[in-house]
């Protein structure tokens, strides 16, 4: 019996060694027909979980069996920095303060907003009390323009859409026109100084994976599958669009906004390419920028350009939304 047992674990052990290795291709995959190795990175922070206990397990057994788990939990801790950080950045002295940009990046969804009038009040005061020069919105349906004395909207539908808002003069703007889709992209050209640096504000594709339609529950199940097959195969074309816009772009570049997806995606990978995720540069703990309450997930980001040197990256805590607020410094 003792037997059969063990035979049974180191089969589930195999299989979910296997599933977090898994999760270390999926940013590599650009072939739609293999979404579902996107779905599985998803839920990295569970096979870790489940990996280290077989790994504990068959070391306090004493047995070989151990090695099953030990190279993708070799895997993980080479890739740490990006998805939990111990030390925070480097506290910013008072004579570099001037010199630093302070951007903050925030998906304020619409439903959630809409249901609660003092939401709007509370956003106003979180942007006061932490002051960016720079404000990405996401799912942008409340009017707070007035903050800002430079403003770039843009909406697909009544009150909805991305803004980028500045206290830097905006020289350049635009929008790269998803189709199909309430999502965005939005950049704009900022005058910092003596030098113009252009912002991207990017929402890509909601996998929506809860919902309804025309008033009857849907089967989950089948409902989850088609959505994240449909959701993979808009994100890889909106991210393939921002990467060709941003290679014809001449300027130094800050990318910010939300991703819909974690470290471990294609998404992530092309974005991060020749840029600093500034939650690996700065951050602290696990960077949980979605309120999924005990799943930690990380699908907001701010990245900035290598040659920026990022002061500090922050998760404000703060619950207007399902998503919380990122703001990071930097200089240029």
């Amino acid at each position: 019996m003792e037997k059969v047992f063990r035979k049974i674990l180191v089969f589930f052990n195999i299989i979910f060694s296997l599933l977090l290795c898994l999760c270390f291709i999926s940013p590599y995959i650009y072939i739609s027909s293999l979404y579902y190795i996107s779905i599985i990175s998803i839920f990295f922070n569970i096979l870790l979980l489940i990996n280290i206990l077989f790994f504990l397990y068959w070391i306090f057994k004493l047995n070989n069996n151990a090695f099953y788990s030990m190279f993708p939990l070799i895997l993980c801790l080479y890739n740490i920095n990006s998805y939990y950080k111990v030390k925070g950045g480097a506290i910013i002295g008072e004579e570099n303060k001037t010199n630093n940009i302070k951007l903050m990046s925030f998906n304020i969804n619409k439903y959630i907003f809409r249901q609660n009038d003092e939401n709007k009040d509370e956003l106003v005061k979180m942007i006061k009390a932490n002051s960016p020069k720079i404000l990405c919105l996401q799912e942008y349906i409340t009017d707070i323009s007035k903050l800002y004395k430079y403003k770039f909207i843009k909406k697909k539908i009544k009150n909805y859409g991305v803004s980028i808002l500045s206290d830097y003069p905006i020289v350049d703007s635009g929008e790269l026109k998803i189709e199909n889709s309430l999502n965005n992209i939005i950049f704009c050209d900022l005058q910092i100084k003596d030098k113009i640096i252009r912002v991207y504000n990017i929402h890509l594709e909601s996998f929506n994976i809860i919902g309804k339609k025309n008033g009857k529950d849907l089967n989950f199940l089948s409902y989850l599958y088609n959505n994240i097959k449909l959701g993979v195969i808009k994100h890889q074309k909106q991210v393939k669009k921002l990467e060709e816009h941003i290679k014809q772009c001449k300027y130094e570049t800050i990318i910010c906004g939300d991703l819909n997806n974690n470290f471990l995606s294609y998404e992530y990978r092309i974005i991060k390419e020749g840029m600093k995720d500034c939650f690996v540069e700065a951050g602290k703990g696990f960077g949980n920028t979605f309120d999924l309450r005990f799943y930690p997930l990380r699908i907001d980001y701010i990245f900035v350009d290598n040659s920026f040197k990022v002061k500090s990256f922050k998760v404000i805590d703060i619950n207007i939304s399902d998503h919380f607020p990122i703001i990071s410094e930097f200089s240029i």
